[in-house]
């Protein structure tokens, strides 16, 4: 079975630099040659053209919901469609879950969680369920106290409201990030986001340096990726 991957985060990136938007649409055209070469050999090659001029609108565009183009294509093609919310899972996106921002009318096949979430797992719809699941067992398998301190979080996260905080202050966020690159275009664009996971591009590495060291010496910590 063929699995599809998406990750909530990736269209959000991480404060790239101009390389990176050439470096993903890199990256876009390479899963695409492949994805055509496996639908030419399941005989699905004329289906998935017409599919590529929709899932290219989604992604030059730079929607963040993207996920929303694969589901149906997998379900169509009898692919299995994996959502990524290790990174996003939580409400840190104003949502307990990222991909809930894209709208599914059918629920992921496989969903994985981690970080905030305490502890490492997935979800999977009952077709998805190995026929011995515990065949393969090591000491990492399970550790019921991390459920005690999970429970906790949840608990947390709805006595103090803190999904409508996340989505408040991402908006807030995103706001003031319009703001800045409406005022410096030439050091900061596309900006992007939902909740507090909010990006922008700079022109450069050596830009985006400057940047990041600039919000460190007064408190705010930042990320970047490979190209950011």
């Amino acid at each position: 079975m063929l699995w599809i991957r998406a990750c909530s985060a990736f269209w959000f990136g991480s404060g790239s630099a101009a390389g990176g938007h050439v470096q993903t649409q890199l990256w876009w055209d390479c899963l695409l040659k492949h994805l055509f070469s496996f639908a030419q050999q399941q005989g699905l090659g004329l289906q998935f053209r017409k599919h590529q001029l929709w899932l290219d609108d989604w992604v030059r565009g730079w929607s963040i919901v993207v996920g929303a183009c694969f589901s149906p294509l997998s379900l169509q093609h009898g692919c299995a469609f994996l959502v990524d919310e290790v990174q996003t899972g939580g409400g840190c996106t104003g949502k307990f879950w990222a991909h809930e921002h894209w709208g599914l009318d059918d629920p992921a096949d496989v969903m994985t969680f981690s970080k905030k979430m305490m502890t490492g797992g997935f979800f999977h719809k009952e077709e998805f369920r190995p026929n011995a699941p515990y065949r393969i067992f090591n000491t990492w398998l399970g550790d019921p106290s991390k459920n005690l301190l999970l429970a906790e979080v949840i608990s947390v996260i709805k006595r103090e409201d803190l999904l409508n905080n996340a989505a408040h202050a991402g908006k807030a966020l995103l706001t003031g990030l319009l703001d800045l690159q409406a005022r410096y275009p030439q050091f900061i664009s596309r900006v992007r986001g939902r909740g507090t996971f909010c990006s922008f591009d700079t022109p450069d590495e050596s830009i985006r340096n400057k940047l990041i060291l600039i919000a460190r010496n007064k408190g705010k910590m930042t990320k970047s990726g490979r190209w950011a």
